[in-house]
């Protein structure tokens, strides 16, 4: 069996559109990897020269970051004597008893990782700079520092590889992305936990079943009513009088991020309030320019409409791809209701831009703007190789 075709047939085993013409043979694949590598070693620069400090990033100094780097010096006197909650307390036991590396070297290698695993996934030479450019706001907020986003990432990258060898459409990778969130909702944030319902809700919603979007579409209004008759108790309308209650502090001082905070539209006293200040909530922090109009909050702006309009895109025009649109979707719903500002919504946003890479795996570009992006040369020397068909 050839090389192309042992190729060809694992692609096709994991459920991956294998593509034809000279684009694919074995003498373009290897150019494109050499392609991504030009682009993945900026991200790998800026990861490496910030967790070396030699790239003093704001990040660094963000109270999660700060938090956990003390915690994990002084685990053993900090652990007894702290009002941190318990998330913090067990990543910093993690970090502390990281017996090979000190845990801004593992900070380094999770970053490392997250971006080879990202580029691994680029086909067409057009994607690794869209990918790299991606990839930046993770390279700027979560990846060079030990923090809680650290564990998030990795859990990430366990995802994404474990599409590689599950086929991302079938029901064990479902289970396998309800596991790793429920861990990653035991050790660090619970609100994975939320995540995990919503992808799963998700994938009801697509499947082609009528009876299965029946119930899709049944279930969040059953959750409502026990919600409104305050069966499950009314958690949710505290969790938004807490972003009230910590918000008016940091608006009205110079705490961190006080530029980006905001408060609730209405007072969070019912349901129907409750449902207000969310897509208020959603709102402000995907489109932020809206309410703080800077230069900073313009380009989060583009950003998450650029985001936003992938996702559609591969929602409506792609099966294969709906395992992580709505992965990405998912995390975007939970963080509407537990960020209080946008910064920390880009920054948890970002660990998990690595759910990209698959997307753009799926995503086929038209033939005419491939032989404008594609060298010429590079298509006429695969053509000239004897035996390189797929």
């Amino acid at each position: 069996m050839s090389t192309n075709l042992r190729r060809s047939t694992r692609l096709t085993s994991l459920g991956v559109p294998t593509p034809s013409g000279a684009l694919y043979r074995s003498r373009a694949v290897r150019s494109l990897s050499l392609h991504s590598l030009i682009w993945a070693l900026p991200l790998v620069a800026l990861i490496a020269g910030a967790n070396l400090e030699l790239l003093p990033l704001p990040s660094r100094f963000s109270a999660d970051s700060v938090l956990v780097r003390e915690l994990a010096a002084d685990f053993l006197w900090r652990s007894d004597d702290t009002n941190e909650s318990w998330s913090y307390l067990r990543i910093a036991s993690f970090f502390f008893h990281l017996s090979f590396v000190s845990p801004q070297q593992f900070a380094l290698l999770v970053g490392l990782l997250y971006v080879y695993v990202s580029f691994r996934f680029v086909r067409d030479p057009f994607f690794a700079p869209v990918l790299a450019l991606a990839l930046l706001p993770s390279a700027l907020l979560c990846l060079p520092y030990a923090q809680k986003d650290t564990i998030s990432s990795l859990a990430a990258i366990v995802i994404v590889v474990a599409s590689r060898h599950v086929p991302p459409q079938s029901f064990l990778f479902a289970i396998v992305v309800a596991l790793i969130y429920a861990a990653v909702a035991f050790f660090v944030r619970p609100y994975y936990v939320i995540m995990a319902a919503c992808f799963l809700w998700l994938r009801l919603f697509f499947l082609r079943s009528p009876l299965a979007r029946v119930l899709a579409l049944g279930l969040p209004v059953f959750v409502t009513l026990l919600l409104a008759t305050g069966l499950l108790g009314d958690y949710h309308i505290q969790l938004q009088k807490h972003r009230d209650f910590y918000n008016l502090h940091r608006i009205f001082s110079d705490a961190e991020g006080h530029r980006t905070a905001f408060t609730n539209l209405v007072s969070p006293d019912n349901m129907l309030h409750f449902f207000v200040n969310y897509v208020y909530a959603a709102v402000i922090l995907s489109f932020p320019f809206l309410k703080f109009g800077t230069w900073f909050d313009a380009g989060a702006t583009i950003y998450s409409i650029i985001l936003m309009g992938f996702l559609i895109v591969m929602l409506v025009r792609n099966r294969d791809a709906h395992p992580f649109a709505n992965l990405i979707w998912s995390h975007m719903m939970t963080l509407w209701i537990f960020d209080p500002d946008v910064g920390s919504y880009q920054r948890h946003l970002s660990t998990i831009m690595i759910y990209l890479a698959p997307l753009l795996h799926y995503l086929e570009l038209p033939p005419a703007i491939k032989s404008l992006l594609v060298s010429p040369r590079l298509v006429s020397r695969s053509k000239a190789k004897p035996g390189n068909g797929v």
